[in-house]
Order: C-alpha cells, then structure tokens, then sequence
C-alpha cells in the first residue's frame, strides 16, 4: 500500500524574519501533486521531510521539476529533518537538492543487542562525525545504538557543499 503523500503549512519566526514550513508525509510518488505546494510557498520555505517514506523514479522526475520550477521562481528552501529514504535520494540524483539549503537530517541507527532501531536528528551546520559518534541508548534495552550505514556513503552529498 502506497502512502498518501501530503503536506501541512504552518508559519515560523526565524532569526533572519519570516518563513513558512511545510511538513511533508508519506511517499513521493507520480501521485504526489507538487502544483499545490508550489503555489503555497512564500518567498522564505523551510520543508520539514522526515515523514517521507518513499521515494521511487516518477516521484524523482516530479520532485525535479517541482525543484526547477521553485528555482526559478527564486522561492528559497531550507530542508530539515530529512528522512533516511530522501537522503539515499540526495546521495544517488545530482542536483536532487537544486538550490535549497539541507540543514540536517535523520541518521539510522540500530541496536546491536536486540535489533532495535531509531534515526537521529543531526544539525549538518555542526560537524557531522561527531554527532554520528556520539552515544545513543537503545530505548529498549539501553545498550549502545551504532550509526547503521557508511558514514562515507550516507553523507556522500555533503562533498559538493
């Protein structure tokens, strides 16, 4: 079953003035009507992705036009909290990002004693080597949780920045 893709808009106060935030849900897909979302943002979006599940081929092509079309706009875009899934996304299609701004993401990590898992959310204004490092209890059992892909490969987009 194919998640719903949606998105909510709220308004935020930002240090630099204004902005407008869109918490972005479930799968992009060729289903995803990116016209809506285009026609909402203000000239200052941040885009909250950590609800996006999926992403597959058709949902990329539509993602990049809606991305061209935002560029020339000249609407500016901060993504946060982007999901396992949207990273994978950012680290195999150039450009993915276009123009906007990735401040942080959600890290996978899994438990080594009783296979739990979590994500992370990491500030890539900060080093990011220390943030993978730095310990996280299992909430199950409290061992150790440890980053669950290759640093070199999960981060691979930041090379370009």
């Amino acid at each position: 079953m194919v998640a719903t893709f949606t998105w909510q808009k709220t308004a935020v106060e930002t240090a630099a003035g204004s902005s407008v935030k869109f918490v972005l849900s479930g799968d992009i897909t060729e289903l995803s009507d990116f016209a809506q979302l285009q026609k909402a943002l203000g000239p200052h979006n941040e885009l909250d992705l950590a609800g996006v599940a999926h992403v597959n081929s058709t949902g990329v092509r539509d993602w990049m036009r809606f991305m061209q079309v935002v560029t020339a706009a000249k609407q500016r875009l901060v993504l946060r909290r982007c999901s396992p899934s949207f990273v994978n996304q950012l680290n195999l299609i150039s450009r993915f990002a276009s123009d906007a701004e990735v401040a942080s993401v959600l890290a996978p990590y899994a438990c080594p004693k009783c296979d739990a898992l979590a994500e992370r959310l990491l500030d890539l204004s900060k080093e990011v080597d220390a943030q993978v490092d730095e310990p996280l209890p299992c909430a199950t059992c409290g061992t150790p949780m440890m980053f669950d892909d290759l640093p070199t490969t999960y981060f691979a987009f930041l090379k370009g920045r």
